[in-house]
């Protein structure tokens, strides 16, 4: 299928970084009124490597009959970057190209403007809920949610400092000459990648369950579980901010944050049991995904996607995951009061996505997937992998 090429590490990669963070945190619950339950909390955060933090959360929640009950949530949030987003630092390099995971906490970070630390992503959290039991047994509950994520971290496009030969940004390579990594100057595509803040996001969703148990007699016992999550996200805020002449978020990496994850996902699940017998049959549905991904196209061609923020030169193509069911199946029996036997299967009907997008596979100047990079035909953001199905047998010994 043609040659593979990974990131390496390289001594100017290596790093000795740390942290320290001091936490508070209190949590107060009360009952003004029997069906009235009210939860305050707040945590305070300190970090060594860029300062304080502050959270706080009120849930209520009201029973208005045994059978019915109402919550609702309101809280801000925070996520630290992690040590690895601030100083991770990797080189990939192949006959085509080179590239490197630029530390935004480091010298050649610095000499770029992103180098000043991340900062931690802020969020606040609206929801709204129901709780209902119809009938004796069966539960269900109805969460809405609203979520706002600013100053979100996310990886950078690939940022060129040489493309088609020819220099594009003179800041990108010396940035990376600085950082300590000496690569070949005579490959034809030469950049960067770099975690930073800047996009801000809006999610909005529901999540769905229910849960219902039932004796059949005899026939054994079964459990009927469903559960449904609708996720719709879309990037409110894209900075206009450049590295090298070259915007720092492209489509690509906005299609990371807002479709690459399915809107909805369905779960269906039912488990059956009769003595030492036990069934468990399971059947999550992904909804539809989609990614749009870039190659150089120095020689034009290949359909550009209008939005892109990139220069001129670089064209788009969209790869779809359908809606698709996937299946697990688990079968067990008690042998003994010690000793089980299992037998299953993840993805029993071995279902894989589609392959990426034909005309972006076909691209002979994809630097990406043209020539011997042409190896990776499915889509590494699939929500089921690409691996097909595993199947499995097992014991387990209990004493």
């Amino acid at each position: 299928g043609g040659a593979q090429s990974y990131p390496g590490f390289t001594p100017a990669d290596q790093v000795d970084a740390d942290r320290k963070n001091y936490a508070i945190y209190v949590d107060l619950t009360a009952k003004p009124i029997d069906p009235l339950r009210v939860d305050v909390a707040a945590r305070y955060e300190h970090y060594s490597d860029f300062g304080n933090a502050t959270v706080g959360k009120l849930n209520v929640r009201y029973d208005l009959s045994p059978q019915f009950a109402i919550r609702g949530t309101v809280n801000n949030g925070f996520r630290a970057p992690t040590l690895a987003e601030e100083f991770y630092a990797s080189t990939n390099v192949a006959p085509q190209f080179a590239f490197v995971q630029l530390p935004p906490n480091s010298a050649g970070g610095k000499l770029l403007g992103v180098g000043n630390g991340l900062q931690p992503e802020k969020s606040i959290n609206l929801g709204l809920g129901f709780v209902f039991r119809p009938i004796e047994h069966m539960t269900s509950t109805l969460d809405l949610f609203y979520i706002r994520l600013n100053n979100r971290i996310v990886g950078s496009a690939s940022i060129p400092g040489i493309a088609g030969g020819v220099v594009k940004s003179q800041a990108i390579l010396n940035a990376i000459a600085l950082n300590g990594n000496q690569l070949d100057p005579t490959v034809g595509l030469v950049g960067i990648n770099v975690f930073a803040n800047g996009i801000d996001t809006r999610t909005e969703g529901g999540d769905f369950t229910l849960n219902f148990p039932f004796d059949y007699g005899s026939f054994g016992h079964v459990t009927y579980a469903v559960a449904i999550d609708y996720n719709d996200t879309s990037a409110t805020r894209i900075p206009s901010t450049q590295l090298g002449g070259v915007a720092l978020y492209d489509v690509e990496a906005i299609s990371d944050v807002t479709t690459a994850n399915p809107k909805y996902t369905i779960d269906l699940n039912a488990a059956w049991s009769n003595g030492p017998l036990s069934v468990t049959l399971d059947e999550k549905i992904y909804g539809p995904a989609s990614e749009y991904e870039n190659d150089d196209a120095d020689n034009g061609g290949g359909g550009p996607y209008p939005p892109s923020p990139l220069p001129s030169g670089f064209d788009y193509f969209r790869s779809s995951i359908g809606v698709t069911p996937i299946t697990n199946l688990l079968v067990s029996y008690q042998l003994t009061k010690w000793l089980k036997i299992s037998g299953g299967a993840n993805n029993l009907f071995n279902r894989i996505p589609p392959t990426l997008n034909a005309t972006l596979l076909a691209h002979e100047d994809n630097f990406f997937y043209g020539d011997n990079q042409g190896v990776q035909h499915y889509p590494d953001w699939s929500p089921f992998g690409i691996n097909g199905g595993f199947y499995f047998a097992k014991a387990t010994v209990t004493w």
